[in-house]
Parts: structure tokens; sequence; C-alpha cells
């Protein structure tokens, strides 16, 4: 395992920094409250990139026990839940490995087709086995997720209630009688929630990659002065350096806070359309999808341009 002395030159760079970093991480975070400091051993990455994937399916499932003992302790909110979660810079495999999935179906009724609907399935029963006529399987090694065992879900014949169709929107009687909600589009809503997710997990992900680029480019010296390694100039310290990470950095942001939007922008629409006013669902929509492009695609682009600055072909 690698050594775990930081490096003096980014020992100087963080004491350079002009901004309080904590209260720009609390800001971030909505809040000092919400700043999970990693205390507990089982929460560490530093080790993550040795990690083969038993090891980093194990490691996981260790973090997910912790979390939940932790859950259970305080009482966490949904809210304080999901924000602990993804503080932990992973997916989650219990998180993900339900016992029961939202099964999206075409709903046909006297062999009309309504079109597809979700329908809430049992996956999994005793011993956390699948029920007869559904197949887990694990798709074997993945360019991510490789923390999580469930790769695919297949159903061979399942049949489920009535009642398992969530129907505040869509309905279908005890007699078969189906009625559509006031506005075509409001079930498409939970798709908002997605875009926003995509749009946050986009920033995530690329300050991740920004990190490790911005850290190396502090460490790593290039110039003229072959004889004196100390003389040259750090990589960061070249402009076009700066341009091209500082700038993918500035994406990482506005990505953050985008999803932020989105995210306020579903909720007030959501309050909306609960007492039957609809006014917001065009602006939601383009909003959400507009900016889920725009920001998977500035971000892609980004993280391409920082492996190359990394040295990458």
């Amino acid at each position: 395992m690698a050594d775990n002395k930081v490096n003096e030159l980014l020992v100087k760079a963080r004491e350079a920094v002009s901004f309080p970093v904590e209260e720009l991480t609390n800001f971030l975070d909505d809040g000092a409250k919400n700043t999970v400091p990693e205390k507990e051993p089982v929460f560490t990455n530093q080790d993550k990139v040795f990690l083969d994937r038993e090891q980093s399916y194990l490691r996981t499932l260790q973090k997910m026990k912790r979390l939940l003992q932790i859950k259970k302790q305080y009482d966490l909110s949904p809210k304080d839940w999901y924000f602990l979660v993804k503080a932990t810079g992973e997916a989650i495999p219990i998180a993900l490995v339900p016992n029961h999935g939202a099964v999206f179906a075409r709903l046909i009724i006297d062999n009309k087709d309504y079109g597809v609907h979700p329908f809430i399935v049992q996956l999994r029963g005793e011993g956390h086995k699948p029920l007869p006529g559904i197949e887990i399987g694990d798709i074997g090694p993945k360019l991510g997720f490789n923390n999580m065992d469930n790769g695919f879900v297949r159903f061979t014949k399942v049949r489920i209630p009535r009642t398992n169709m969530p129907m505040k929107y869509s309905k279908v009687s005890n007699t078969g009688v189906y009625s559509t909600p006031p506005h075509a589009k409001i079930v498409y809503g939970a798709l908002v929630a997605g875009r926003a997710d995509i749009i946050y997990n986009s920033s995530e992900f690329l300050a991740k990659v920004l990190t490790i680029a911005i850290r190396y480019s502090i460490i790593r010296k290039q110039g003229n002065n072959y004889k004196d390694s100390s003389q040259e100039s750090q990589v960061l310290d070249y402009q076009f350096q700066q341009y091209k990470l500082f700038k993918g950095l500035a994406i990482a942001y506005m990505c953050f806070f985008s999803a932020k939007l989105v995210k306020k922008l579903y909720e007030d629409n959501l309050s909306k359309v609960g007492q039957g006013d609809v006014s917001l669902m065009a602006e939601v929509h383009i909003t959400s999808a507009g900016l889920k492009a725009l920001c998977t695609d500035l971000v892609t682009e980004s993280m391409e341009e920082a492996r190359r600055c990394c040295g990458g072909s």
C-alpha cells in the first residue's frame, strides 16, 4: 500500500489557500451539521484503488453495516440518511440490492393497452432469496459499480395484486376502470428528480477527477533544469494547465448548483401539482432535460481534458 505521508508540495499548496475551506465545505453541504468528518477507519477510501472486486464488495458491506448502526443510533430522517449514504462516495449495495422494485410494464385491461406504468413488485423473500419466477444475477466485473451484486433482474411469470400499482395519478378501480391524471406529463415527475441526481452526480464525479488531476499537477515538476529538479516548475504553474483544470473546476461548481436549482423546481412543482396547479410542468421538464444533457456533456469533455493534463494521450 502507498505511503500515507502527505507530499510537502501539497501541504504548501493547501496552506496558501486564500479562502476558508471549512466555510466553503459547510456551504456546499447546506450547513456544518451536514458535513461528515471521516473519523472511522471503515469509511476511508485511501486504499480503495488497491482493492480487488471481492474486497471492494466486502468493504462496502462493512460501510453499510456501520451506516445502519448510525441511522438507528441517531434516528436519522430520510434526508439525513440520503446525505450520509452519499457522503461515503460510492454506491452502497444494500441501498441498491433491494427486496422490492419498481417495475415498469405495459398496463393492459380487457385487451386494451394503456401504456407503460410502474408496479411495485416483491423481488426477494425468506433468506433474501429471489421469489419464484424472478431471477437476479450478477453480470460480472463492470467499469463501475463493482460493489453491487445485482447486474440484472429477469421475470418469467409473476402475478401481483392491482393495489401494487402506484395510483396517485393514474388509477384502476376494483372494477377495472382506468382513469388518467389531470395533466398527461404529471406521471413523468419522477424523471425530474432523477435528472437532478444525474446532474449532481456528474458534478461529483468531475470533482473527484479534478482532485486527482490538480493534486498531480501540484506534485509533478517539469521544466528545462534537468540537473536540479528542485528548480523545475510545478506543472500547475503553467497557465495553460491552470486554464484547462480550473475551467473544469468551474464547470463542476456550475453543475452542482444547477442540480440544486432543478431539485428546487421539482419540489415546487410537486407542491403545486398537489393543489391541482400544473403551471410549472413545462419549465421543470425543459430545464431539467436541458441541464442534464448540457452538464453531462461538459463534464465528459472536462474529464477527458483532465486526463490529458496528467499525461494521457
